[in-house]
């Protein structure tokens, strides 16, 4: 078994966008196989919840599907937005941070 993480800010039926649909299909088909998905979501509270409680659940194998919340991640972290000059580079370390912190977690 497999283990593979996706981060990423859609995932469908949770939030619209054609990655959201892909990463759901690959899910699907990993999961099916007898790998393991985590999903690191940079999303708002009620779509990680929705997520997490719902949509998550009805993927197949769902108890090998695991889902980390960025914003709940970094809570603690000293990272703040007004810190970075764009987006862009806010998410890109918040991204980095999750991702130490998921790799902990799953070992």
């Amino acid at each position: 078994m497999t283990r593979i993480c996706f981060a990423t800010y859609e995932i469908y039926p949770t939030t619209g966008g054609g990655c959201g649909a892909l990463l759901h299909n690959a899910a699907h088909m990993l999961l099916s196989q007898g790998h393991e998905v985590i999903f690191v979501l940079d999303l708002p509270h009620a779509d990680f919840d929705r997520f997490q409680y719902r949509d998550r659940l009805a993927l197949p194998h769902s108890e090998r599907c695991r889902a980390y919340h960025v914003e709940s991640l970094c809570q603690n972290a000293e990272l703040r937005r007004a810190d970075f000059l764009s987006a862009g580079q806010w998410r890109a370390s918040t991204c980095s941070y999750t991702r130490a912190r998921t790799r902990r977690s799953a070992r």
